[in-house]
């Protein structure tokens, strides 16, 4: 199965409030992560939710959460992304050789992780890379969009 956008369900809701995981944008304790929707991939229970911007003054870096393989704090990472454009040329030739409308490119300005939690810096732009490419402009599950996504460490 790949990732898809979705609204999250009654059901889906619940188990985020009774998991108590922060909001990592804020430092109050009791600010907790309420999404109405993610990009997700169920079958490898990877889930991608955009928590937006944390800082007006720096409105281009938006926090993202992303579970990998569970839902909880151990198994979370905290990314503050910025996106960034190609060169015209490449942009042009990407599009064409991924047969898209857009790509996109990510920066990776920050990453925060478990220590415990096992996964490269390889892997982790692997997997966000096809997380974004589904989670397009947006991420809104009503809207299908033919987008690229790339992802680069600052």
């Amino acid at each position: 199965m790949a990732f898809v956008n979705a609204y999250l369900t009654v059901e889906e809701k619940k188990i985020i409030d009774a998991s108590k995981i922060r909001d990592p944008r804020y430092q109050i304790a009791k600010k907790y992560l309420m999404p109405d929707k993610w990009t997700i991939d169920r079958e490898n229970n990877i889930i991608l939710i955009n928590c937006g911007i944390a800082d007006r003054d720096e409105y281009y870096k938006e926090t993202f959460v992303l579970f990998y393989k569970q839902m909880d704090n151990e198994h979370l990472i905290v990314l503050t992304l910025t996106a960034d454009y190609f060169e015209k040329e490449k942009e042009k030739m990407l599009r064409n050789e991924y047969n898209v409308n857009l790509v996109t490119k990510w920066i990776i300005l920050d990453y925060v992780k478990s220590d415990t939690l096992n996964i490269t810096n390889q892997e982790l732009c692997n997997v966000l890379a096809d997380a974004l490419t589904t989670y397009g402009v947006n991420g809104k599950p009503n809207i299908v969009q033919s987008v690229k996504a790339f992802i680069e460490f600052e």
